[in-house]
């Protein structure tokens, strides 16, 4: 199997400022940023533990969906989140 795999996130531009993400493929995956940076960052966080967990308890990772196929108008877009599962389990 391998280490490092890629999940579409969905990202909003708040009106307000800051950045929603959620994961279509990984259900109660969600959280946000102040800044782009931040809310990929917080992304590549939220999937290394949604990921981490699912492993230890023995599931399946969800197939990633094809970015593609996600419909994202208006504030919404798309962007590819990385699990990189060797380096995860190095910082836990």
């Amino acid at each position: 199997m391998t280490t490092k795999l890629m999940y579409p996130a969905v990202f909003h531009s708040e009106i307000n400022g800051g950045y929603s993400v959620d994961f279509p493929d990984l259900l109660g995956c969600v959280t946000e940023g102040d800044t782009l940076s931040e809310a990929i960052d917080m992304a590549e966080d939220a999937l290394g533990i949604y990921l981490y967990s699912l492993k230890k308890d023995r599931e399946t990772y969800p197939e990633p969906s094809n970015p593609t196929d996600i419909k994202a108008e208006g504030r919404f877009f798309v962007v590819l989140i990385e699990y990189d599962e060797m380096a995860y389990v190095r910082m836990k």
